[in-house]
C-alpha cells in the first residue's frame, strides 16, 4: 500500500495543484536517507507533471523557456516508489507536514511534499520506467497478459498464485489488499502453481484490471496508511472489502511476511501441500 489506483489517484492530484505554477527548488528532509542528488538549475523554474504505471510514479519536471536567456535544459524524470505509506499534499510552504521528505517549492510560497511517515518511500533519476517492472495491469493490459503468457513456463509460476500476484514483474500494482480481493472474486484455490491455476482460471487477467477500476471509482483503497488527497468519504470502499482485513477469513503469512487473507474452505487444501 499504495497500489495501482491510490499511485493513479495521486499522480492526477499532483498534476490537478500543479497545472499552471511555476516550480524554483526542490529538497529532502534532513532525516531522507535517500542518496538522490537532487542540485539543478531549479532556481531558473520548471513545470511539474505526473504519470503512474503500475506502482511507480513518474514525475516530470520540464523547464520553462521564458526562463532561459541561452538554451533550455532538457526534461528530467524522477521516478518515486512509494514505499508503505506514502502520500502528497500541497500547502502553504511554510505549513509543510511533518513527515514531507521530498518538496517541489513555487515561486509563490506552496510546496508540493511527498509525505511518509514510515520513510520507505524512494526517489531517482531516470530516463524511463523501471525495466524490472512489468505493463500496468489496467493501462497496458493487452502487454500485461502478453508478459505473462510468455513467461508462463518459467520457475516463477510454479509458485503459489497468491506468491506470484505480489510479483511486481509480472503483477505491477497489484499489492496485498488487491491480491485478496481478486483471488477471493475469483474462488479457485488460491494455493495452485500459478500457471495452474491460470489454466483454470483465465479470467484472473481480467479481474487484475476490474478490480482496480472498481476501487478507481470508489477513491481508492483508504487503509490506515493512506488516504485520498482529493478527501473522499471511505464507507463506500469499505463496504467494497469482502475478503482483506475480514475477521471471517483466513490468514497466512507469505513469504514476504505480508498478511494474506482467504476464504477458510482453503485452508485443507493448504495444509496438504
Amino acid at each position: 500500500m499504495p497500489e495501482l489506483v491510490e499511485v493513479k489517484i495521486m499522480s492526477e492530484y499532483i498534476n490537478q495543484v500543479s497545472e499552471g505554477k511555476t516550480f524554483i527548488n526542490v529538497r529532502k528532509s534532513d532525516v531522507s536517507k535517500s542518496k538522490t542528488n537532487l542540485k539543478g538549475s531549479w532556481s531558473v523554474g520548471f513545470n511539474l507533471t505526473a504519470q503512474s504505471r503500475g506502482k511507480e510514479l513518474k514525475l516530470s519536471l520540464s523547464w520553462k523557456p521564458e526562463c532561459f536567456k541561452d538554451h533550455l535544459e532538457p526534461t528530467r524524470d524522477l521516478i518515486c516508489n512509494m514505499g508503505m505509506s506514502g502520500n502528497w499534499s500541497f500547502t502553504e510552504t511554510d505549513k509543510v507536514p511533518k513527515h514531507a521528505h521530498l518538496m517541489f517549492d513555487t515561486n509563490d510560497g506552496w510546496t508540493l511534499s511527498l509525505v511518509d511517515v514510515r520513510r520507505f518511500a524512494r526517489w531517482q533519476w531516470s530516463n524511463g520506467w523501471s525495466s524490472n517492472r512489468g505493463p500496468d495491469p489496467v493501462e497496458e493490459w493487452t502487454a500485461f497478459i502478453g508478459n505473462i503468457l510468455s513467461n508462463l513456463d518459467t520457475k516463477e509460476f510454479k509458485k503459489p498464485i497468491y506468491e506470484v500476484l505480489m510479483n511486481q514483474e509480472y503483477f505491477n500494482g497489484i499489492g496485498n489488499y488487491l491480491r485478496a480481493e481478486i483471488l477471493h472474486r475469483i474462488d479457485e484455490n488460491p494455493f495452485l502453481p500459478a500457471k495452474e491455476y491460470l489454466i483454470k482460471a483465465p479470467h484472473l487477467f481480467l479481474y487484475c484490471k476490474q478490480v482496480p477500476m472498481e476501487v478507481y471509482g470508489l477513491g481508492g483503497g483508504q487503509l490506515k496508511d493512506w488516504s485520498n488527497p482529493f478527501v473522499i468519504d471511505i464507507k463506500a470502499f469499505v463496504e467494497w472489502q469482502k475478503c482483506y482485513g475480514k475477521k471471517d477469513m483466513a490468514t497466512i503469512i507469505d513469504k514476504n511476511k505480508r498478511k494474506f487473507w482467504y476464504n477458510k474452505k482453503y485452508e485443507l487444501s493448504l495444509k496438504n501441500e
